[in-house]
């Protein structure tokens, strides 16, 4: 009975909804609302159940189904709640999946294009067969480190890795700022191109610029054995080649023609510190080509070299001022460039072989 109560107020808040809290240990929500019953006598209903959405809201308060009113929406409510908060789940859990899918496949698409041009392993990828090609005008790079014969004998193998690693990680940072295609790595050597798998009518100016930047950063590269600067031998020639892909098992972009074996003699009859180029890369980059300027030249003569005969073969000493790319200040930049890079990189000791190599030695000597 609401006695002296102001119905008139009360009346007001018919359609109202009050939501409440427990002062228990355990946090429950309430909702209520008023129910008119009569107005003469004036009497009203106060109507309270949990303010939940879905099962688990209900669990959490120690509920369970039975609790809520039986002839109310809210359990049709719960339900429907709790279809929603299923669905929400499976989303998010799918768009989850979804995005580490996608992570994964650009790391193999990264993975796979190191190893492939991307427009051959996309072929590969489609079970389709790529078919061999001619390439008429490309430019090719070999180096090798000197001394690397008596480096692998004496250091430790964590040790050859290592300056490897720095290594390679100049020469790709410069191979992919000259826009050069990296053919392949074999222990200490070195083979990149231009000209391939696409066209390029600055190719041989792009490796000889890269070659220039190649023998001023690798200054950077400290031989574990003596603490000095690396020395490379480089050589580069200009020719046609075929290019084509061998191997089922584990497919493998590879080139062929006597170009190949040309630009791999320039870089064995080459001397260290310096770069050795055909007289074919000269002709093209020194009389027909709109860089002729750009680059410092001096004859080295004939050069006997295996299968070949005599060659003449010129140094290629730098760049002039009038080069934008490896001109002496633009290098100058460069280098601080592969430096950062170089300190960007974590190069972490392999210790396991000591550790193993230690462990053993103690064994031994107990044994004794």
């Amino acid at each position: 009975v609401l006695g002296s109560w102001d119905w008139s107020v009360l009346h007001k808040l018919e359609d109202q909804t009050f939501f409440l809290s427990s002062t228990r240990d355990v946090e429950t929500k309430l909702k209520a609302n008023i129910i008119r019953l009569s107005s003469d006598p004036k009497l009203i209903m106060f109507n309270i159940s949990p303010d939940v959405k879905n099962v688990t809201e209900l669990s959490k308060m120690n509920l369970t189904m039975s609790d809520l009113p039986l002839h109310s929406f809210q359990r049709d409510a719960v339900f429907l709640g709790e279809h929603m908060y299923s669905e929400v789940r499976s989303a998010h859990k799918l768009d989850k999946l979804a995005n580490r899918l996608e992570h994964e496949k650009n790391l193999s698409n990264t993975l796979l294009y190191s190893m492939l041009p991307q427009n051959v392993a996309d072929l590969l990828r489609r079970g389709e067969t790529y078919e061999p090609m001619n390439h008429e005008d490309v430019t090719l790079f070999f180096s090798d480190v000197v001394g690397f014969t008596e480096m692998a004998a004496e250091l430790a193998p964590w040790e050859v890795i290592d300056m490897l690693n720095i290594l390679y990680t100049v020469m790709d940072f410069l191979n992919e700022r000259f826009g050069l295609y990296k053919v392949e790595t074999i222990g200490d050597a070195y083979m990149c191109c231009s000209g391939l798998p696409e066209p390029d009518k600055f190719n041989a100016e792009n490796v000889a610029n890269f070659a220039i930047a190649v023998n001023e950063c690798v200054k950077l590269v400290k031989s574990p054995l003596t603490g000095e600067s690396i020395r490379l031998r480089m050589g580069i020639h200009s020719g046609h080649l075929m290019s084509g892909v061998v191997g089922t098992l584990t497919p493998h972009y590879c080139l062929f023609g006597d170009t190949v074996n040309t630009t791999s003699r320039h870089e064995s009859t080459g001397e260290p510190d310096r770069i050795q180029a055909s007289s074919i890369t000269y002709g093209k980059i020194a009389h027909f080509s709109e860089q002729s300027d750009h680059f410092q030249w001096t004859p080295r003569g004939l050069v006997t070299m295996k299968g070949k005969g005599q060659m003449f073969t010129y140094w290629l000493d730098g760049a002039s001022e009038l080069n934008p790319r490896t001109g002496p200040e633009a290098l100058k930049k460069l280098v601080k460039e592969v430096d950062e890079e170089i300190s960007s990189k974590k190069w972490k000791k392999r210790n396991y072989f000591l550790k193993r190599a230690g462990s053993m030695s103690s064994g031994l000597f107990q044994d004794e």
